[in-house]
């Protein structure tokens, strides 16, 4: 087992400011946890990316609201982009479940 300055974990999280060595970490870590888990991080980042990237097309906030002048057009993107990710689905499945998690969808506030 490597701890996590051995492993180089906490050097290679972005912002991180494990860069100094001052006592030995207790935790350590199996390298293929290391591996795993910076996979996952780069996955998560990747999809972050590509989130934003979609709310600023569709101009929708983090919050998954747009501007009220904005609505209709904001409404239309957002089925043009899910009818886009449907057609795109291999499979029944990916299809159910990008309708059921369809994270642009309007909310129901009251239900």
């Amino acid at each position: 087992m490597e701890s996590l300055h051995e492993t180089g974990l906490l050097s290679r999280v972005p912002g991180s400011k494990a860069t100094q060595k001052t006592a030995p970490c207790p935790i350590s870590f199996q390298e293929q946890e290391v591996e795993e888990t910076m996979t996952k991080m780069l996955e998560q980042q990747d999809m972050d990316r590509r989130m934003y990237i979609v709310r600023e097309i569709i101009a929708i906030g983090t919050d998954g609201w747009g501007s009220f002048e904005r609505y209709d057009g904001v409404v239309a993107e957002a089925n043009e982009m899910e009818a886009k990710a449907l057609s795109y689905a291999e499979s029944q499945l990916e299809r159910d479940m990008t309708e059921q998690h369809w994270p642009f969808d309007d909310f129901d506030e009251d239900g």
